[in-house]
């Protein structure tokens, strides 16, 4: 999950990686496990479980225009109005980059945020 705190204080979210926050989740913070399955790993394997993630997915998958609208707002609002239209960045969110830092670095890029400066040499005393 991304967290953001705008300018004028208001705050926003947006999740990455959206098919494996939802299958990772479906059995554990999600979806509660059935009393009757003593063991996870065996949850996670069952149709339940398949079904809970599609499910989460679903859900998550609907907040990805606004979270993009959103994300759009608040760079804007921090003085960065990026040129991405609303569908570009929906396609940030919903990418599924290696590392999800790469997926971050990239909404940030998208969203007209400079790239981070890189650090000076400092010679050792």
């Amino acid at each position: 999950m991304i967290n953001g705190l705008g300018a004028d204080g208001r705050q926003g979210d947006a999740y990455l990686h959206l098919e494996l926050l939802a299958a990772g989740k479906a059995g554990n913070l999600w979806e509660e496990e059935p009393e009757s399955m003593g063991d996870m790993s065996i949850w996670v394997t069952t149709p339940a479980y398949a079904a809970a993630a599609r499910r989460k997915l679903a859900e998550l998958e609907a907040t990805v225009p606004a979270d993009a609208r959103a994300a759009l707002a608040w760079a804007a609002n921090a003085g960065f109005p990026g040129k991405a239209d609303p569908a570009s960045i929906e396609a940030v969110l919903r990418s599924h980059e290696v590392f999800v830092e790469e997926s971050f670095t990239a909404l940030l890029d998208r969203l007209g945020f400079p790239g981070a400066a890189e650090p000076a040499d400092h010679a050792t005393v």
